[in-house]
C-alpha cells in the first residue's frame, strides 16, 4: 500500500511539473533565434545600443563621458572581461583623441566594429 501511495504522489508530482505555470506561458511569436555563441541573434542595432550602454556604465559621474579614469576603474572591477590592455582599448574607443568617450563615439566605434567584424573586413554579412 506503502508504495501504491508513493507511487501516486510522484506521478501527481510530475503532472504537476509538466504543466505547471511555466509549461502554461503563452508563447507570443516565435522563439528566439540562438547564434553560433548560444546567444539570442540581435540586430546591429541592438548589439550596438548594447555595446554603448555597456560602456557607459563605467561614467562614475553621470556627466555623459567616460574618462580614462573612469574606464580603467570600471575595467579592473571586471575581471571577466577581455585580457587586453584596458588603456589600448579606450584609445581605440577615443575615435575623436579628446581624452572621454561620449555615446556617439561608441555608437561611431561599434559600427566600424560591426562594418569590420571580429576578424577583419568582410567577416560579417551585410
Amino acid at each position: 500500500m506503502k508504495v501504491s501511495a508513493l507511487l501516486s504522489a510522484v506521478t501527481l508530482a510530475s503532472i504537476a511539473a509538466l504543466t505547471g505555470p511555466a509549461a502554461a506561458q503563452p508563447t507570443d511569436g516565435p522563439p528566439p533565434s540562438y547564434g553560433p555563441s548560444g546567444r539570442p541573434d540581435l540586430t546591429p542595432d541592438q548589439m550596438q545600443q548594447r555595446f554603448v550602454a555597456r560602456i557607459m556604465q563605467a561614467d562614475a559621474n553621470g556627466d555623459g563621458r567616460v574618462t580614462m579614469a573612469e574606464w580603467l576603474r570600471w575595467r579592473w572591477s571586471h575581471p571577466g572581461n577581455h585580457g587586453g590592455d584596458p588603456r589600448r582599448e579606450f584609445r581605440r574607443m577615443d575615435l575623436g583623441h579628446q581624452g572621454y568617450l561620449t555615446p556617439d563615439e561608441l555608437a561611431a566605434f561599434a559600427a566600424q566594429r560591426g562594418q569590420r567584424g571580429p576578424d577583419g573586413p568582410g567577416d560579417q554579412e551585410p
